[in-house]
């Protein structure tokens, strides 16, 4: 009877074994996937912001450009009434050929919201 208790007694730790080794094995698979899937979703998410930030770069180079010729337009239109208009850094400077007059400003900056 005895050997029958000690057989019964390593089958039960073997199985005790087999199924801790299952779970651990069953756990460690889980957490790797849910960590993998985390990073995946993490990369995407980064993806897509990359992709909105171009996307918001181009479109305020495009606006730049725009700004830059319709300033230039401006310049061309006051020069043939005879202003001359210099931008030198934060200052603007305006001549008037005609009487000899010129005006000199700082360019004020203007808050934007943040949202």
């Amino acid at each position: 009877m005895d050997i029958l208790q000690l057989i019964s007694a390593l089958a039960g730790v073997l199985g005790f074994g087999i199924a801790a080794a299952v779970a651990f094995f069953a756990v460690k698979n889980g957490t790797m996937k849910s960590a993998n899937d985390a990073q995946s979703s993490a990369i995407n998410a980064m993806q897509t912001e990359i992709q909105t930030l171009r996307e918001r770069v181009d479109d305020t180079e495009k606006e730049n450009i725009r700004l830059e010729q319709t300033m230039q337009t401006i310049c061309v239109a006051l020069e043939k009434k005879g202003f001359v208009i210099t931008i030198q850094g934060e200052m603007v400077n305006i001549e008037d050929k005609r009487s000899s007059r010129s005006t000199t400003t700082r360019i004020r900056r203007i808050a934007q919201d943040d949202g």
